[in-house]
């Protein structure tokens, strides 16, 4: 397998009213602050519509391993997202500096656990189809039942838990998501793969390797 991208984000979720400075907290110092710490190329120039959050895009932190980039940081009443085109260790790391500078600013620690979780993405070429991974007989009679001659291969497969399984607030978010998908495209032949999991890039990878030896 040869890894083509990586990219990582990684979602902090409270309860709003447990966060909340008591004494507010105006735009203009918020924003003076993130742009201190993160330096951003473009930034939020008018209040969010709906449920979008303020949108801070292309800015970096620097730490002892050198420069992290950050492609987004998103700022919610309720929580922080936050994306980098590298793996969940160094989104980890931008969450956490966000945090800081929110903790500074009179943002609360929450009394209830907040939720947080990864979602992992990456592009690889395989050295062989994932089509394995089902029955060729089964395969052969896709094909057949197709209204032209050609081979039926495998596109895309996805896998979740049952969100009715799933205890509490983090029910309805449901952050057990796995695919792995065809990259739209490009010919079948280069086996390349788009797949996004919400786990560490570690485990995504040991995942994603896995899946290779079976087929």
């Amino acid at each position: 397998m040869k890894i083509q991208t990586v990219d990582a984000g990684v979602w902090w979720i409270a309860i709003a009213d447990e966060i909340r400075p008591r004494e507010g907290l105006t735009w203009q110092k918020l924003f003076e602050t993130v742009q201190k710490e993160f330096k951003f190329a473009e930034v939020p120039t008018q209040l969010p519509q709906g449920n979008r959050g303020y949108e801070f895009k292309q800015g970096s932190l620097e730490d002892a391993e050198g420069t992290i980039v950050i492609t987004l940081l998103a700022v919610y009443n309720d929580g922080i997202n936050v994306a980098v085109p590298s793996d969940t260790r160094k989104a980890e790391k931008a969450l956490q500096a966000a945090m800081d500078v929110f903790y500074s600013l009179g943002i609360r620690e929450p009394v209830t656990p907040p939720l947080h979780y990864y979602v992992s993405t990456i592009v690889a070429d395989f050295e062989r189809p994932l089509d394995n991974l089902l029955p060729s007989s089964l395969l052969k009679s896709i094909a057949t039942a197709m209204p032209v001659e050609g081979d039926a291969q495998l596109y895309t497969f996805r896998l979740n838990f049952d969100p009715s399984r799933i205890p509490g607030r983090l029910g309805p978010i449901n952050p057990t998501n796995f695919l792995i998908e065809r990259r739209v495209g490009v010919p079948y032949e280069r086996n390349r793969y788009f797949s996004q999991a919400n786990t560490t890039t570690e485990k995504h990878l040991e995942l994603l390797e896995q899946i290779e030896r079976s087929v």
